[in-house]
């Protein structure tokens, strides 16, 4: 007759319950050395290891757990129980951001998967349980991170949003303005007086038309009234035959600022002459140059 050594402390272990995604751990021993494992489960689960793992469980891993460790003639069984729950699927989420400074920020999330509830949270204390959310009159102190979660049961996914916000425009006058009708950063004026000023206004920029207004610094305009100026021309030789060569020079009597020369002969521009000396040698005895 054999007189077996019994089996000493065999225990087994799981999570009760989790959700479709988690890791499903089994966990089997007993303090006998020696002795044989072996597991049957749903999903047609076989084992011989004492300890196992499945990931991404699912809801067809469910069910009970058998568990028996022998050594020689001598079985010790036991079983375990978990329940997977389906997790919702992934909510898909989004925004309108970015969005100008007082505008109405829209969230909005979407799970296939039926009955979720929804739950938002985010900046400025933000929170929500609703999947379509508005957050009106948005600020900077809004933007950032905004988290979605749609939960069914114990089991939730989550999604992320991020939202940003356009800066208001500012305005500068250099050397322009905006005028009634002129839509450019730029502005030539066809007609300004002594002591006009020029002030540039942004209304907007591209993506915030007419929310914001800047008004930029004033320029102040110092207009001389300059007279035209005073100029007489003289010829050298004074006396002259026809062929003859003639220099005529003008002299400035009195001006402001740049001086531009132009000659004529009996009213006709002389072309391509700029500068205060004409000379020719074709004058005409009814020709005159001014």
């Amino acid at each position: 007759m054999h007189v077996f050594q019994g089996l000493d402390s065999v225990y087994a272990l799981c999570s009760p319950t989790l959700c479709s995604g988690d890791s499903l751990n089994v966990i089997a021993g007993c303090l006998t050395q020696g002795v044989s494992y072996s597991w049957h489960g749903p999903n047609n689960l076989i084992s011989v290891i004492p300890s196992f793992s499945i990931s991404n469980a699912q809801v067809v891993n469910s069910g009970n757990y058998y568990h028996s460790v022998s050594l020689y003639a001598c079985i010790a069984y036991d079983t375990v129980t978990t329940t997977i729950s389906q997790a919702p699927v992934t909510p898909s989420a989004g925004s309108n951001a970015p969005l100008c400074p007082g505008g109405n920020l829209q969230l909005h999330a979407f799970s296939n998967t039926p009955g979720v509830q929804y739950s938002w949270s985010g900046p400025n204390s933000f929170s929500s349980p609703l999947s379509n959310v508005n957050v009106s009159n948005y600020t900077s102190a809004d933007t950032g991170i905004y988290s979605v979660i749609a939960s069914l049961g114990n089991c939730y996914t989550e999604s992320y949003v991020h939202t940003d916000i356009y800066s208001a425009p500012q305005a500068s006058a250099v050397s322009g303005a905006a005028v009634p009708g002129n839509n450019y950063s730029t502005f030539t004026p066809g007609l300004i007086n002594n002591g006009d000023h020029i002030s540039c206004i942004v209304k907007g920029n591209l993506a915030c038309q007419l929310l914001d207004t800047a008004i930029s610094n004033k320029i102040y305009l110092d207009i001389f009234n300059n007279p035209p100026p005073q100029i007489s021309i003289s010829s050298y030789p004074a006396i002259y035959n026809l062929g003859t060569t003639v220099t005529f020079k003008g002299l400035i009597v009195s001006s402001i600022g740049n001086i531009r020369y132009a000659w004529e002969i009996n009213g006709a521009i002389v072309p391509n002459i700029t500068t205060s000396i004409y000379i020719t040698n074709t004058v005409k005895m009814t020709e005159f140059a001014l």
